[in-house]
């Protein structure tokens, strides 16, 4: 019976930890720092927004971001929730 669970909680985990890859990955992709610079910059499509100097840390991502505004230093964590860009 113990190995039972520890295989059906091992199957949930791996699954887990597979779909928050998933999402992680789509957020840091070159698309996803471009749209979520734009969203945390305001009044810009992604379109607009290059992105250079990509860090993928353990627990943040960082890259510089190129708008016709400027050039911003960004950081966010994997999730790109929390998107913080700062001339």
């Amino acid at each position: 019976m113990t190995s039972i669970v520890t295989k059906t909680g091992l199957i949930r985990l791996t699954a887990s930890l597979s779909v928050v890859a998933l999402l992680a990955g789509c957020g840091l992709s070159e698309s996803g720092l471009r749209a979520g610079t734009a969203n945390e910059l305001g009044r810009m499509t992604s379109d607009q927004v290059r992105v250079s100097d990509i860090d993928r840390g353990a627990i943040k991502t960082r890259w510089t971001a190129r708008t016709p505004r400027g050039r911003y230093r960004c950081e966010a964590d994997h999730a790109m929730v929390n998107v913080v860009c700062v001339r």
